[in-house]
């Protein structure tokens, strides 16, 4: 099959995977998608990344979330965020992290929140509910749209997870 006539999500080129993603993010960010709206654009990115999505294409989305989060603000995220609990704490890490461009503590991060996934096929990682539920709580807290120029670069790594 040529390269063209795969699924944008199916393609090695890391940024045009990242910009597809962050478009269909920043659009149900702007239509102020609800719960279900998201879950369908995210199974659809799902199906279409085929294999990609364990191997790769699920830490991109996760990434995408946290760049999301570090644009809105340094403390953004943490809004009605339950301090102790260990997924917030993943949030917390991952984000910072992806603010700072830390790409291997991200991915490290990333790994670490997401053992023995890899096995549930078909199923969301375990990273992804929490940064969900945090954009879209900080999307509806704030006053302000998300500032695009404020995103932190996108993951380029050196060798991926596989």
């Amino acid at each position: 099959m040529a390269t063209e006539d795969k699924h944008p999500l199916q393609q090695e080129d890391y940024h045009l995977v990242q910009d597809y993603m962050i478009t269909k993010a920043v659009m149900c960010l702007a239509t102020n998608a609800s719960l279900t709206e998201w879950e369908h654009e995210i199974t659809g990115m799902q199906v279409a990344s085929g294999e990609q999505w364990l191997r790769r294409n699920a830490m991109l989305f996760d990434y995408t979330l946290a760049r999301i989060l570090a644009a809105y603000g340094r403390d953004a995220h943490l809004a009605e965020a339950d301090l102790a609990g260990p997924t917030e704490a993943f949030v917390r890490r991952f984000v910072a992290a992806v603010a700072a461009q830390n790409q291997s503590s991200a991915e490290e991060l990333w790994v670490t929140a997401n053992e023995n996934a890899a096995r549930l096929t078909g199923t969301r990682m375990r990273s992804t509910t929490p940064l969900l539920i945090r954009v879209r709580q900080t999307a509806q807290h704030l006053e302000t749209h998300l500032d695009l120029h404020q995103v932190p670069d996108e993951y380029f790594p050196p060798q991926f997870v596989s």
